[in-house]
C-alpha cells in the first residue's frame, strides 16, 4: 500500500510540473495586412492590469511592459493558441505555460518596439496617437515565490480603438 501511495504522490508531483509542448503557428505574418497600425491617429487606450494571489493580495503589472499589437491573421492565430481564444485571456508563468513553437522573426521585430509602454507603479498604462482599428493589448503580472519561481502570467485582451476616443481596458483574470 505504501508503494502505491508513493507512486501516486510522485505521479501527482510530476503532473503538476508538466510542460505543454510548444504549439505551431500555421499562418504567416504579413506586415502589409497591418500597415494601418504603423500610422499615427487620434485614438487613445488607458488601461490597468492586476491579478489576485491565492492569499487575496492584488499584484499589479507595475514595471512590466505593456504591448499593443494590431489584429491580423497571424496575431489572431497566435493569441488564440496562447490564450485559448481570439479575444485574449490568461497564460500562466508557471507549469502548464503555453508557448509557440516557432515565431515569425518579422512579427517579433515589429512587436518589440512599435507600440510599447511600461506599467506605472499603480499598474496603469497609456497608448496615444493610435489609428482606429482592432488591437491586442498584453502585459505580464508576476510575483516571485520563495525567491525561487514566478507566479502570475500574461494577460491579453482584444480591443477596438476609435478615432478621437479613449478606450479603457482592465486586464485581469
Amino acid at each position: 500500500m505504501k508503494k502505491i501511495t508513493s507512486i501516486l504522490i510522485s505521479f501527482a508531483i510530476l503532473s503538476a510540473c508538466a510542460t505543454v509542448a510548444p504549439l505551431p503557428i500555421i499562418s504567416n505574418y504579413d506586415k502589409s495586412e497591418v500597415e494601418w497600425a504603423f500610422e499615427d491617429g487620434t485614438g487613445r487606450v488607458e488601461g490597468n492590469a492586476f491579478l489576485s494571489r491565492r492569499d487575496g493580495m492584488l499584484v499589479k503589472c507595475s514595471g512590466q511592459q505593456a504591448t499593443l499589437l494590431p489584429v491580423g491573421t497571424y496575431s489572431t492565430e497566435r493569441f488564440t493558441k496562447l490564450y485559448g481564444n481570439a479575444n485574449g485571456g490568461y497564460n500562466t508563468a508557471g507549469p502548464g505555460r503555453v508557448t509557440i513553437e516557432t515565431q515569425s522573426q518579422d512579427y517579433l521585430e515589429y512587436a518589440e518596439g512599435h507600440r510599447t509602454t511600461i506599467c506605472d507603479v499603480d499598474g496603469k498604462f497609456v497608448f496615444e496617437n493610435l489609428p482606429s482599428g482592432e488591437y491586442y493589448v498584453v502585459t505580464a503580472v508576476l510575483w516571485q515565490v520563495n525567491n525561487y519561481y514566478f507566479e502570475g502570467g500574461n494577460i491579453a485582451r482584444r480591443i477596438e480603438v476609435t478615432s478621437d476616443k479613449t478606450t479603457k481596458v482592465t486586464l485581469s483574470y
